[in-house]
């Protein structure tokens, strides 16, 4: 090989060092078989901290995060720097995340980046994703908070592409400009894509009826539904799911155990409260989880080759009144990733009933 073409490989691969860190960054068993340009990590044993720090370290001229809350030093330091080094920095949280006061909001402001906040006394800014560069887009369950990092078990995916960022950057413009919630249009770009050769649905809430997706997908089922709920409210939902039980599929799901405690409380309010206790008489294999913190996964795998994943709980509001996004990954090698993440918090969760 000539030393032209020994120079160019060598400036290829530092460009795609230095433009993709992430697909360079060291990987547990969970991201032992990541794609090129496609990650899945989870917490707490992942280094989302790190990652996120990384991409937006990384980012050439542009950052925008739709974040429900923010309480990481670290993070908002790099925004900061970010933000100082002439770079298109753009923030939006909920508004009451940001009276919390562990919230990096006020800190962010006094340092020049600019956050704008929903102003809804009904609903949520719910969404925990950024866009790097307009085509590199970092969510799912994962609020940059230390319990969300350290402690609770959460998942994110990190997807290069220019048209799914088109997508999460017409939405975050959207907000951007004031339309939060149901004044919020319905116009998505590219709602289905093929990125790497993976089948991706991306949707909004709760204009796009993030619910009625998630339903059509479960509906098709035809061997298997495993889920991971931090909240699981819905009835119509959980009757889909007794009746793919009730038809002989392999269901087995995972519920936060603070949301589903009180059980004589629960049984007054059936309609109200978490779906544990009906699924659990129902018959179905499920459990608390055993995290002492949170489990706050918001995610369902059908039949090993499809994951549903992203910041909305499978309740009400989460459908029809707060800003949410949602992918729905039609991929065996992404699922097989999150089947060993269920398999572990599985293993971890609470005996729920004999049927487990």
């Amino acid at each position: 090989m000539n030393k032209k073409k020994v120079a160019f490989l060598i400036a290829f691969v530092l460009t795609l060092l230095f433009a993709y860190p992430s697909v360079f960054a060291s990987s547990t068993h969970h991201t032992a078989n990541f794609t090129w340009g496609f990650d899945v990590y989870f917490s707490p044993e992942d280094d989302c901290e790190g990652r996120l720090r990384m991409l937006i370290q990384n980012a050439r001229d542009s950052v925008h995060c739709a974040l429900y809350e923010i309480e990481l030093d670290s993070i908002a330091q790099e925004l900061i720097r970010a933000e100082k080094a002439g770079k298109d920095v753009k923030i939006i949280v909920d508004d009451k995340m940001a009276e919390k006061p562990e919230s990096k909001v006020d800190y962010l402001t006094a340092n020049g980046v600019e956050v704008r906040k929903d102003k809804s006394v009904s609903y949520f800014m719910h969404n925990k994703f950024c866009v790097i560069d307009e085509m590199t887009v970092w969510t799912g369950s994962l609020n940059p908070t230390y319990g969300g990092t350290k402690r609770h078990n959460n998942n994110v995916v990190v997807i290069h592409s220019p048209l799914l960022g088109e997508n999460y950057e017409t939405e975050f413009g959207e907000m951007w400009e004031g339309q939060f919630g149901k004044t919020s249009p319905r116009n998505t770009p590219y709602p289905h894509l093929t990125i790497l050769g993976k089948q991706i649905e991306c949707y909004f809430g709760p204009e796009d009826g993030i619910a009625m997706e998630i339903m059509a997908e479960l509906r098709g089922a035809r061997e298997s539904i495993y889920f991971m709920a931090f909240s699981f409210t819905r009835d119509d939902m959980a009757d889909l799911i007794i009746d793919k039980h009730g038809e002989g599929k392999d269901v087995k799901g995972v519920f936060e155990s603070m949301d589903s405690f009180y059980e004589e409380f629960l049984y007054q309010y059936p309609g109200e409260y978490s779906k544990y206790w009906e699924m659990e008489q129902a018959g179905l294999a499920v459990r608390l989880d055993g995290n002492p913190d949170l489990m706050h996964h918001k995610v369902f795998i059908v039949d090993s080759e499809t994951v549903i994943t992203g910041s909305p709980n499978f309740s009400k509001r989460g459908d029809q009144d707060n800003d949410e996004n949602l992918l729905i990954i039609h991929d065996r090698e992404t699922a097989s990733q999150y089947l060993r993440e269920f398999e572990e918090v599985w293993q971890e969760a609470q005996s729920g009933s004999t049927h487990n």
